[in-house]
């Protein structure tokens, strides 16, 4: 709690940022709330340097509200705030939805951004794909002190902390549901024109997660939650991997944010599953606080690594095909069991071994490595091939790095094999949990695994042990038998 809201110069060499001021997790978050807000909007002067006047739009769907919308407009209006409740989906035609679902989209973000800038309708304001704030967004001084407060999980969060950031205007997360960890990172995922696309945005100023309200989410939801948790491992070995063979920035505290709770929660699936009230804050405390390890360093790196690429792999393949999903999350966690197979197959060998010659033989060129990209991302192809063009090593600079890693093979195998789970481990606590843990169980077939496995790291620049693989030359060979069997308990 000492990080939030100041800056420091790490041991990493990096001065970092912590934006958020307030993180409560407890039975007593409501009460917190409406302290924090009448401390920061109501009896803080405003313009004219007069105090009172807090305008909070309140950011639900018929769910989350119907879960804490109540209990949160209550807590900010007795704190002097007047409240404007939104409830997007549902009937009241507020944003769209798919089989039920809300979406992030245009739509959704219109209607909140039209709230916070003071216009008439969504239609009135310019909304883009820009990083930045709308130019032609500008809250009137006597709407300086409104703020957004989302009551919900991924994408009330999302819409949320997209439009907020547009308008200037700063929020407040209410978290439902234990279900992801984005409720604290300084992005959203959200669905324009169509593909799905995650924008820089800001960070909420303050999260309240009333943990009655958490230990009542749907299974499902804090299921998901849980497998994201665990992908902070493999997640974080990824990380270390990338350190060791190419010298990337690493950060030490904010690898141990993002760590330290998913290695807790591990021995806790039980609990998690039956919903005890510690194991439920735990898990949620795990999330946030990895969001805030990502918001330190500038980007997901401490918690997202091969196991997301899996994940967003199968999510782009579903869209294209129409196909429904599970969760982001609940992928995430099926795909962690698979990445500890991929590790532990790769070191269970020893590239010592290798034939350089008929590796070189097999070495794909930059035209063979496109055409595969072409091949399995469809029209997501092009911005796959931008996206990853450094990842491409001709020959000569392959063999150099090669050779790097035969000479450090022990210090690297070493080092990994002290961080990893064991794809067993992360499976029984998924299971314990009531998870589903295995690629069917959330209707994946052996050729969707092995086309991930095999694809998924072109996804994006960075690099984990799937370019590791690739790398020595093993990732074929790994993607169609060994990793997926291993991870299912075969030998």
């Amino acid at each position: 709690m000492d990080l939030l809201g100041r800056s420091f110069r790490c041991t990493c060499g990096r001065e970092h940022h912590v934006p958020i001021r307030r993180v409560v997790v407890g039975d007593d978050a409501m009460v917190r709330m409406g302290e924090f807000a009448r401390d920061e909007f109501v009896a803080r002067p405003g313009p004219g340097n007069t105090a009172g006047g807090a305008r909070a739009i309140l950011v639900a769907d018929r769910n989350t509200y119907a879960a804490a919308g109540d209990a949160a407009r209550s807590a900010l209006e007795g704190a002097g705030c007047d409240v404007e409740v939104l409830v997007l989906g549902g009937d009241g035609g507020n944003g769209r939805c798919v089989q039920g679902v809300l979406e992030a989209d245009e739509e959704a973000i219109g209607r909140v951004l039209a709230r916070l800038s003071g216009c008439g309708s969504e239609s009135d304001v310019a909304l883009s794909k820009s990083p930045e704030p709308a130019a032609g967004v500008a809250v009137s001084a006597a709407a300086r002190k409104t703020f957004a407060v989302a009551v919900g999980s991924g994408t009330i969060n999302d819409i949320v902390k997209y439009a907020s950031f547009k308008a200037g205007c700063p929020y407040i997360s209410v978290p439902t549901a234990p279900s992801m960890d984005g409720y604290t990172s300084s992005v959203a995922a959200l669905l324009l024109g169509g593909f799905k696309r995650t924008l820089p945005a800001a960070p909420p100023l303050a999260v309240f997660a009333d943990l009655g309200v958490l230990s009542r989410a749907p299974s499902n939801m804090v299921a998901a939650g849980f497998g994201d948790l665990l992908g902070k491992l493999t997640a974080g070995a990824d990380w270390v991997l990338a350190r060791l063979v190419n010298g990337e920035y690493y950060c030490e505290l904010a690898a141990e944010l993002a760590r330290s709770i998913a290695l807790e929660c591990l021995e806790r699936g039980s609990e998690i599953g039956t919903r005890t009230k510690g194991a439920i804050k735990s898990l949620t405390e795990g999330l946030i606080w990895s969001g805030i390890a990502m918001l330190m360093v500038g980007n997901s790196r401490p918690a997202s690594g091969a196991e997301h690429h899996l994940s967003h792999y199968w999510e782009l393949k579903s869209l294209r095909e129409g196909r429904p999903q599970p969760f982001h999350g609940t992928k995430v966690g099926v795909a962690t069991i698979l990445i500890a197979g991929v590790y532990a197959d790769i070191l269970g060998r020893d590239p010592r071994g290798i034939d350089l010659a008929d590796l070189k033989r097999r070495h794909r060129s930059r035209e063979e490595r496109e055409e595969r990209i072409r091949r399995f991302y469809g029209p997501m192809a092009g911005e796959a091939i931008i996206e990853t063009a450094g990842k491409y090593l001709p020959w000569e600079e392959r063999e150099k790095k090669l050779r790097e890693v035969v000479a450090r093979w022990d210090e690297i195998r070493d080092t990994l094999r002290g961080i990893v789970p064991g794809a067993d481990r992360v499976r029984d606590a998924l299971e314990q949990a009531g998870a589903p843990a295995t690629p069917e169980a959330i209707g994946f077939s052996s050729d969707w695994v092995w086309e991930a496995l095999a694809n998924a790291k072109d996804l994006r620049m960075r690099f984990t042990v799937l370019d590791f693989a690739d790398l020595l030359g093993f990732l074929d060979e790994i993607a169609s038998a060994g990793a997926y069997k291993r991870s299912q308990g075969g030998s």
